[in-house]
C-alpha cells in the first residue's frame, strides 16, 4: 500500500473523476493520486454547511480522529486527510464493488443464506475489531458497506461513529440511519456497543428477506417463513429489544447459522446482471406480479414484460418477445393509465431492438426481466414423478423436489439443499454437502429416475406437440391428501409467493 506522503496531500495532486455518492455534508468522488497512480476516493465535506450546522468541524474532526486510527481487512481505510478554504478531503480507500445498497438492487434485494453467512462473518469480524477499540459505529446501513472489486466487504462510513471511554459507557445521541436505528437509539435512551448488534440483526434480516424487520415481521412470522431454523433462531438472538438480551457479538460466529451452514462468496454482478444468452418462456404459463412499483409479467403469447407504476399509474413499460431476442420501451399516452389485467398496449410505431444491443439502462431491465422468469421455471413442473414413498419434481430450471406422503420433504436447486422434517424443521446443506439417510436415498434415486425421462422425451421424435409437462404414475390412495407444493402451477393462477420478495430497484 503506497504512503501517505506519495498519495498527495492537496486536492491538485489528484485527478478527481465520476461521482460516487452524497451524504448529508459530502459528496464522494472515484480519483486516482497524480503522484504514483493509486486509485481512491475521496470525500469532500462542504466547509460552507457550517453555517447551518455549527457542530459539523467538530463531527468531521471526530471521524478522522476515530477512522485514521482503524486498520483491518473488513474497514475501508483513511489514507490521508486534509482541507482547504472550501472542503474538508478525506482520501479513502476505493471500493470498486460499490455499496452493499447497490449491489442488493442489482440482485433484486436478497441474498441466498451461505451468500449472507459469508457476508456477515466478515462484516462481524470488521465489528469485533471496532468493539475491541471501544469504537461504536452507529449506522450499519447496506450503502455504509462497500464492496471491493473481489466483492470483499469492508465497514465505511465513520461520521456517526463514536468512541467510548470504557466498553459499558452509554450515549443518549439519537442518530442513524431509519429502520437501521435500534429500540433504545430509537427512544433516546441510554446505548452501548448491543445497538451495533441490533445493527448487524435488522442487515441479516434484510439481505435474506429483502425488507427490514419493521416492514416484513419479527423473526418466525408469515414474513420469515422461508428462513432456515438456524436463521431464525439467529435473528431472534441480534434482534431482541432489551439490550441486555441480545446476543452478545462475541458469541455470534458461535451460533448455529455459522457452524451447520456452508458460506458461499457473493456472485460478481457480471453473472448476476448481463445474462451470456437469451432468456426465453417455452412452457411458461401466464403470470401477472405485482411488486413495490411495478408490475411483472408473463403474457399469453409468452412476452415477458414489466410495467412502472407511479402515483398509481402504469408511466413506461419495457417488452421482451418469447424468445428474449427483441426489446421495446414505450411510454403510454398523456400522463398515463391505471394498472389493468393487461400492460397498456404496444404503440404502432414503437421500435424493436436486439437484446444483445442495448443501452445501460435497458440492459439492466432485460436483467431483471431474465431474473423473474428464472424464479417462475423454479417454480414451473416439466416432469412430475408419483412414487409409492413421495410426490417429485422436477422443473424447467433444472430444480428437483421431494414430498414425502408421511410427511417431510426434500429440496434441490444449483445452490442449495434444503431438507425438512416432518415438524418441519429445515436444515440446508450447500450444493457440495450430501445429506444422509432413506429419504435422501430415494431423493437421489427419483430425481435420477425423473431426469432419464426427460432425457428419453426430449430425444424422441417430435410428436408435433410439446410433451412437457409430463406426468407419471400415480399417487396412492391413502396418500391423496397430500399434494405438491407447486401443483397448482398447472392453472392459470400461479403461486406467486417465491416472488412476493423480488423487489425492482434496479429498474428505476
Amino acid at each position: 500500500m503506497s504512503s501517505i506522503a506519495t498519495l498527495g496531500d492537496s486536492i491538485e495532486d489528484y485527478e478527481v473523476y465520476e461521482f460516487l455518492g452524497k451524504g448529508g455534508f459530502a459528496e464522494v468522488y472515484r480519483a486516482r493520486s497524480r503522484l504514483n497512480g493509486l486509485q481512491v476516493a475521496i470525500k469532500m465535506v462542504d466547509r460552507s454547511q457550517e453555517k447551518t450546522c455549527p457542530d459539523l468541524k467538530r463531527r468531521v474532526q471526530q471521524e478522522v480522529k476515530i477512522h485514521s486510527r482503524l486498520k483491518h481487512p473488513s474497514v475501508l481505510e483513511l489514507y490521508n486527510y486534509f482541507e482547504n478554504k472550501r472542503y474538508v478531503y478525506l482520501v479513502l480507500e476505493f471500493c470498486a464493488g460499490g455499496t452493499l445498497q447497490g449491489y442488493l438492487d442489482a440482485r433484486d434485494g436478497t441474498l441466498s443464506e451461505p451468500e449472507a453467512r459469508h457476508l456477515l462473518h466478515q462484516i462481524v469480524d470488521g465489528l469485533l475489531y471496532l468493539h475491541s477499540h471501544a469504537i461504536m459505529h452507529r449506522d450499519l446501513s447496506p450503502a455504509n458497506l462497500l464492496l471491493t472489486s473481489d466483492l470483499h466487504v469492508k465497514i465505511g462510513d465513520f461520521g456517526l461513529a463514536t468512541r467510548l471511554s470504557h466498553p459499558a459507557e452509554r450515549h443518549t445521541t439519537l442518530c442513524g440511519t431509519p429502520n437501521y436505528i435500534s429500540p433504545e437509539v430509537a427512544a433516546r435512551g441510554p446505548h452501548g456497543l448491543e445497538a451495533d448488534v441490533w445493527g448487524v440483526g435488522v442487515l441479516l434480516h434484510l439481505v435474506l428477506t429483502g425488507k427490514p424487520p419493521g416492514v416484513s415481521g419479527l423473526p418466525g412470522s408469515s414474513g420469515s417463513k422461508c428462513l432456515s431454523q438456524d436463521a431464525v433462531a439467529l435473528l431472534a438472538g441480534l434482534l431482541q429489544r432489551d439490550p441486555r438480551r441480545r446476543l452478545p457479538l462475541s458469541e455470534m460466529l458461535r451460533q448455529p447459522f455459522f457452524l451447520r451452514g456452508s458460506a458461499k462468496p457473493l456472485r460478481p454482478l457480471s453473472s448476476v446482471v448481463a445474462p451470456q444468452k437469451p432468456f426465453n418462456t417455452c412452457r411458461l404459463r401466464p403470470v401477472r406480479l405485482r411488486a413495490r412499483h411495478s408490475i411483472l409479467s408473463i403474457q399469453p403469447g409468452g412476452q415477458a414484460c414489466v410495467e412502472f407504476v407511479r402515483n398509481g399509474v402504469v408511466t413506461e413499460v419495457c417488452i421482451v418477445s418469447a424468445d428474449g431476442r427483441q426489446v421495446a420501451s414505450f411510454r403510454p399516452r398523456g400522463p398515463g393509465q391505471p394498472p389493468g389485467d393487461s400492460p397498456p398496449p404496444l404503440p404502432p410505431s414503437v421500435r424493436w431492438l436486439p437484446w444483445n444491443g442495448l443501452n445501460e439502462k435497458l440492459r439492466g431491465r432485460y436483467a431483471s426481466l431474465s431474473r423473474f422468469v428464472g424464479l417462475v421455471r423454479q417454480k414451473t413442473p416439466k416432469v412430475v414423478l408419483y412414487t409409492p414413498q413421495a410426490a417429485c419434481m422436477l422443473t424447467e430450471s433444472k430444480d428437483f423436489e421431494a414430498s414425502f406422503y408421511e410427511g417431510g420433504k426434500i429440496a434441490q436447486t444449483a445452490d442449495e439443499v434444503r431438507v425438512t422434517d416432518v415438524l418441519g424443521q429445515t436444515v440446508t446443506y450447500s450444493a457440495t454437502e450430501c445429506p444422509s439417510g432413506e429419504h435422501w436415498d430415494l431423493f437421489c434415486e427419483s430425481k435420477r429416475y425423473c431426469q432419464a425421462l426427460e432425457a428419453a422425451i426430449e430425444s424422441a421424435p417430435a410428436p408435433g406437440f410439446d410433451p412437457f409437462p409430463a406426468v407419471f404414475g400415480r399417487k396412492p390412495r391413502e396418500a391423496q391428501s397430500t399434494m405438491l407444493p407447486s401443483s397448482n402451477m398447472y392453472s392459470r393462477r400461479q403461486d406467486t409467493s417465491r416472488f412476493q420478495s423480488m423487489q425492482v430497484n434496479s429498474f428505476s
